[in-house]
């Protein structure tokens, strides 16, 4: 692999064009990395799926990584197909569109899903989303995220904070296109929680495995409607997911998807999703510097004010959430704006994501089921 300049038409390079024989009603991809302690429970929770009509789960992951080895050791299933590139990823950083470019390749399913290692669904999961679209006029749905235990602090920050929102929350189905995406409240799903047909991975190509900070999420989405598609965006599709609960590691979440956001600013200039977070960020050095010169003067005045804002919307939270330690969800909001604001100037700093020239004639291994691999 070389890391030239070329064109993003390069990404439909993975793009599945190869005969498919055998053709299944759905493939769903996973693309891990050291998924050790959730890895088990959403492929479980796949394999569980009431769906009607044949499916397969793909998860690509290295021949070294011990989710390969755990994965094999657990389940006996035909439906499940480990795949590990016969190639390595060119560049530090996350990988998992790239995983999910090498899943797509491998895929034989007329619809086809992408989630996340860390995430498990209900048993209706993959036939509400085969069903929608089956029966609308979409060639991509998207569904929200809920924290897989909402009674701890972290859970109920990422559910129901009210302040802003970290996954997306729908209270009721839209479409989301190139002109509404990023306004008023529309913003796109997540690729952890998608279903889209072949047809359209044909004429958008797969996610940029690119993105290396996060982010990606929302390229792939402006990939989409950009070239004309809608997505339908519905509360009737739930994931469930393990977000960290460590304060150092959503600062670096947070730091990471802000580096993401820049790349995506680079990437679609034209874009106002991308506009908006500038305008955002510039509100936000704006407050830090006034706070930070406030409180290196030592004035009084606006400490009290900065002390008030925050327990007035404290007690909001605590009125909207109705627990207690909702009160300090708005300090946790600052620090973790801060985090992705520092991120989004870091990564306006170091310019775009780095241009990739990915060849063609990709060859991952595939190992056709576990219980083959473990007869061998």
């Amino acid at each position: 692999m070389s890391t030239d300049e070329t064109s993003s038409s390069q990404w439909k390079a993975y793009s599945t064009e190869r005969t498919q024989e055998n053709e299944l009603t759905l493939s769903i991809i996973i693309p891990v990395k050291g998924n050790l302690e959730t890895i088990c429970e959403t492929v479980r929770s796949l394999l569980e799926q009431r769906l009607d009509g044949d499916y397969e789960v793909i998860v690509v992951v290295d021949s070294t990584d011990p989710t390969y080895q755990l994965l094999a050791t657990i389940f006996d299933d035909p439906r499940l197909l480990l795949v590990h590139p016969s190639e390595t990823f060119p560049l530090r950083g996350r990988d998992a569109n790239w995983r999910r470019g090498v899943g797509l390749a491998c895929a034989r399913g007329r619809f086809l899903a992408l989630t996340d290692g860390d995430i498990f669904f209900k048993q209706d999961w993959a036939q509400t989303g085969v069903d929608l679209l089956r029966k609308g006029q979409n060639e991509c749905v998207a569904g929200e995220m809920a924290s897989h235990s909402d009674d701890t602090f972290w859970g109920d920050y990422v559910d129901h904070n009210p302040l802003g929102t970290k996954t997306p929350r729908y209270q009721e189905p839209f479409l989301l296109d190139l002109h509404n995406f990023g306004r008023g409240g529309r913003k796109p799903g997540v690729t952890a929680n998608m279903f889209f047909t072949r047809e359209l991975v044909k004429h958008v190509g797969v996610p940029r495995p690119d993105f290396l900070y996060t982010y990606e999420d929302y390229a792939f989405f402006y990939d989409i409607v950009n070239a004309g598609y809608t997505v339908l965006c519905t509360p009737e599709l739930t994931g469930f997911h393990h977000h960290r609960s460590r304060i150092r590691e959503l600062v670096w979440e947070y730091w990471t998807s802000g580096q993401g956001c820049a790349d995506f600013i680079f990437s679609y200039p034209e874009a106002h999703f991308g506009r908006k977070r500038l305008l955002q960020l510039g509100g936000v050095v704006t407050l830090s510097m006034a706070s930070t010169a406030g409180l290196i003067m030592s004035t009084a005045a606006t400490t009290l004010t900065l002390a008030t804002t925050l327990l007035v919307l404290g007690l909001w939270s605590m009125a909207k959430v109705r627990r207690a330690h909702a009160l300090a969800f708005p300090p946790a909001t600052l620090l973790l704006g801060l985090a992705f604001s520092f991120g989004l100037m870091s990564g306006l700093w170091r310019g775009g994501p780095p241009r990739l020239s990915l060849r063609r004639d990709r060859n991952p291994d595939v190992v056709s089921d576990v219980s083959d691999r473990q007869a061998s």
